[in-house]
């Protein structure tokens, strides 16, 4: 299997996505840690830290959106791979990166497969 001892930590405050998201991952063999929101995830990462490979983030989550998630873990972990999965445009995820100082991550745009997910993370993964 693909993702065989990789481990991701996974950020989405809905929970019919994130349980599917999870789900997808797990099929392709990575193990999941879920968080409900940014903060949640931070807690996850704190606790977690050395055993996390990547990073699923969606972009749209309360308080703390998935960039800013993403520059928080990075003080951190600054090599961690992130994938940001979003429904919003490219174009306002561009003007949020700069408004928030981080660099735009790899980017899964909604709706997508378990396929091109799994492809998604396997990409930064490699990278890193």
């Amino acid at each position: 299997m693909e993702g065989t001892h990789k481990t991701i930590l996974l950020a989405d405050d809905e929970d019919r996505m994130r349980a599917a998201v999870a789900q997808a991952l797990e099929h392709g063999g990575y193990a999941v840690l879920p968080a409900r929101n940014g903060e949640h995830a931070l807690e996850v990462f704190r606790t977690s830290r050395q055993g996390i490979h990547a990073l699923v983030t969606d972009f749209a989550m309360g308080r703390m959106n998935g960039l800013q998630l993403i520059k928080e873990i990075r003080s951190f972990c600054p090599h961690l791979p992130s994938l940001l999965i979003t429904g919003t445009p490219r174009d306002l995820l561009v003007c949020a990166s700069a408004a928030d100082d981080v660099p735009l991550p790899e980017v899964l745009e909604k709706p997508f497969s378990g396929d091109s997910l799994r492809a998604a993370v396997a990409k930064i993964l490699s990278a890193a």
